[in-house]
């Protein structure tokens, strides 16, 4: 993408367009995760049922737990 024929606020416009539209499928990605959540767990284990934000703080700590941190460290072993 040529970015020199946009200008500054096309440029600022791209970017927050962009922001939003990551944080609108995140926000599905939540709220599927809480209804897959209220739906099969409370059943199954006879957990509580969850809110939207809880489900946010549940993906999130799931993240940073499960997120590998030397990932291109080790690419570059690899190869």
């Amino acid at each position: 993408m040529d970015w020199n024929k946009y200008s500054v606020c096309e440029i600022i416009v791209i970017v927050i367009v962009a922001l939003g539209i990551i944080f609108g499928l995140d926000c599905l990605f939540f709220w599927c995760g809480m209804l897959l959540w209220n739906a099969i767990m409370p059943e199954i284990f006879g957990l509580g049922t969850i809110t939207f934000w809880q489900a946010f703080g549940i993906k999130l700590l799931a993240t940073l737990l499960f997120t590998p941190v030397f990932t291109t460290r080790i690419n570059k072993i690899k190869n």
